[in-house]
């Protein structure tokens, strides 16, 4: 596999973001730590932390552990990432919450939007493109040979006019519009 990269210009090594990500393949997360020039940390589903060396290696990292299934838990979680952000540290977040096999986005999920409000921390959208051919989804250890292409956005944020509940539907709004602008271009 061949990386691509462009738009790191959009990229301020002296700011922290929320990463905001498609999600398309099990190569996303090994592609854009690559792409990415600082360390981040990531919010993955608790139950990759049973996942022999690769689980356990994310837990000794640092890595932040999300039970979708339990909102009392997910709220700690998002707490931890936002204390992470507070810090100077740089968060990624895949807003479709997973990824299968049907073709374009699916639905943002709104915790990362809350993070941002809650840390006042700007967004940077992040496109993948090209992964799911690499490594389908639903294919277990089926690679192919290709280029994966990663795409940086304008970084975007608060507005001062809205409140916290708009807010985060605002922002949510315009992360699923700058995805896909990426995506097409």
């Amino acid at each position: 596999m061949k990386l691509k990269v462009e738009g790191l210009a959009h990229f301020d090594r002296t700011k922290n973001y929320i990463i905001l990500s498609n999600h398309t393949s099990y190569l996303d997360i090994p592609i854009l730590l690559s792409a990415l020039p600082v360390n981040i940390y990531f919010i993955a589903k608790k139950e990759l932390i049973r996942v022999p060396f690769f689980g356990w290696m994310m837990w000794l990292l640092g890595m932040i552990f999300i039970d979708r299934k339990n909102a009392k838990r997910s709220l700690i979680s998002m707490k931890k990432a936002a204390i992470k952000l507070k810090s100077g540290k740089n968060v990624l977040v895949f807003p479709e919450g997973t990824f299968d096999d049907s073709p374009g986005l699916l639905p943002f999920k709104k915790g990362a939007f809350h993070i941002a409000v809650r840390a006042d921390i700007p967004l940077l959208p992040v496109v993948i493109k090209d992964a799911d051919l690499i490594w389908p989804p639903n294919q277990i250890l089926n690679f192919t040979k290709g280029i994966v292409t990663v795409k940086f956005g304008q970084p975007f944020g608060k507005t001062k006019e809205l409140d916290n509940v708009k807010m985060v539907q605002h922002l949510k709004e315009q992360a699923e519009e700058s995805i896909q602008q990426l995506l097409k271009n």
